[in-house]
């Protein structure tokens, strides 16, 4: 008995400090966090508490609150490195009892390139990566140590509150780790209850960004502008003819001879952004319900075609056939009226460096095929490891799954979290097979 305390301690303290060191390097490689253009449209409104719904209104808002503690972006990178080291801590101490030391790999795979260069930028996309990883390791960690106090469940309601009000595409991830908290909850008993208690608990994830957001100062005007115009758009060249609104077709000058000059697979900034109208984005009701009304009609009309256009644009997004990655990260700060910036460090322009040295990585085909691989894996593995493998597959697939409709662009970024996933998920079930034939 006195040695397995003393092991205990020992593991213990190994992945504290390796979770908290690498923490501690990540925040002070990136530190304070790379600002891009849309970085600093939602840092000024969290100073300002004037919001625009073109990006989400929660993480500005809670951007304001975290602006008490210390103003600028250090902050909020800081709290995500802090989730993000925080979620892989807990898989892998979690995971210790299953394959050992080998958890560490979790650990260690944290820091890869693909998946730690995408956290120096203030975007809500880490935001949202770096929330949802916690809330798996909270949900693993549950599970297997039969931990299900009411604390946790409100931690991990108010955690994927945050995380899906910043990226509201990422629910269905949030309804699929409720599924596994109340299925092994053994404190809730009968169906019934599970079910009941599962709802409310969804409805409290996806409404109160709702209601926070609706007692704000907020401009609205719809982000599906520029992906509604961009399916017109292609639809348009498809079909030889301009299908787009007839507000748009004024303002940019669009017609059937330079209508394909606009289009880019994966992109919509020819049209809505660099073009003699500036930028497209409309705030006026009727010219937002137009767009939608007409992207409806077109689908309706010509579906095949708007399937075979949602198809390239995803399969670019996966940058199938590619050798090169899409856009990755904008190293450092672009002008700001704050003065905020970013000097480069050797360890930061190492991991900016791989970008090209090893562009493979960066290509998210791969790790889609591995967690399809991976989850049929885990499925015939008889081991209660596979629970935490298939939340993992199921999380990764279900997050990309939606992106064949509404993706914006092929950027990487769109994908970290599914890219996350599938790492540690390969991770644990390399351990698993290692920690076997043992």
């Amino acid at each position: 008995m006195p040695f397995r305390f003393v092991d205990n301690v020992n593991y213990k303290i190994i992945y504290i400090l390796l979770s908290v060191g690498l923490m501690l390097f990540s925040i002070m490689m990136f530190y304070p966090g790379w600002m891009s253009v849309d970085s600093t449209f939602q840092y000024k409104e969290s100073l300002t508490g004037h919001y625009n719904s073109w990006h989400p209104v929660i993480m500005a808002w809670w951007w304001g609150k975290l602006n008490l503690i210390n103003s600028g972006p250090g902050i909020l990178l800081i709290q995500n490195q802090a989730c993000y080291w925080l979620g892989l801590y807990l898989l892998s101490m979690t995971l210790h009892r299953r394959i050992g030391y080998l958890a560490v790999a979790v650990l260690i795979a944290g820091a890869a390139p693909q998946v730690l260069l995408v956290t120096a930028q203030i975007w809500k996309d880490v935001v949202y990566s770096s929330l949802m990883i916690l809330a798996i390791g909270i949900t693993v960690n549950s599970v297997e140590n039969k931990l299900f106090s009411l604390p946790r469940l409100i931690s991990l309601i108010l955690i994927m509150s945050l995380a899906c009000g910043c990226k509201t595409n990422g629910i269905p991830v949030a309804l699929v780790i409720m599924a596994w908290w109340f299925y092994y909850d053994e404190n809730c008993i009968g169906v019934i209850r599970k079910i009941f208690f599962y709802i409310a608990s969804n409805v409290i994830i996806i409404s109160l960004p709702i209601i926070i957001v609706s007692t704000l100062n907020v401009t609205k005007t719809s982000p599906l502008q520029y992906i509604q115009s961009y399916d017109l758009l292609g639809m348009s060249i498809a079909q030889g003819e301009i299908l787009l609104p007839e507000y748009i077709v004024q303002k940019v000058g669009i017609n059937e001879g330079n209508m394909g000059a606009f289009y880019w697979v994966g992109s919509n900034n020819f049209m809505f952004y660099n073009t003699k109208a500036g930028n497209l984005t409309s705030t006026s009701n009727d010219e937002i319900h137009a767009l939608s009304n007409k992207w409806v009609q077109e689908i309706k009309k010509h579906p095949l075609t708007y399937l075979q256009l949602r198809f390239n644009t995803f399969n670019e997004l996966l940058r199938v056939g590619s050798g090169n990655p899409a856009w990755v990260v904008q190293e450092g700060s672009v002008e700001n009226p704050w003065g905020i910036k970013f000097t480069s460090n050797k360890a930061s322009s190492i991991y900016i460096d791989s970008i090209k040295a090893i562009p493979y990585i960066y290509l998210p085909w791969i790790y889609l095929l591995i967690a399809i691989i991976s989850t049929l894996a885990f499925i015939i593995i008889n081991n209660e490891i596979k629970r935490t493998g298939l939340l993992l597959g199921t999380s990764c697939l279900i997050f990309a799954a939606p992106h064949f409709f509404i993706t914006p662009a092929s950027d990487y970024r769109y994908l970290h979290f599914s890219i996350l996933c599938s790492i540690v998920q390969l991770i644990i079930l390399l351990g698993f097979l290692a920690k076997k034939d043992q």
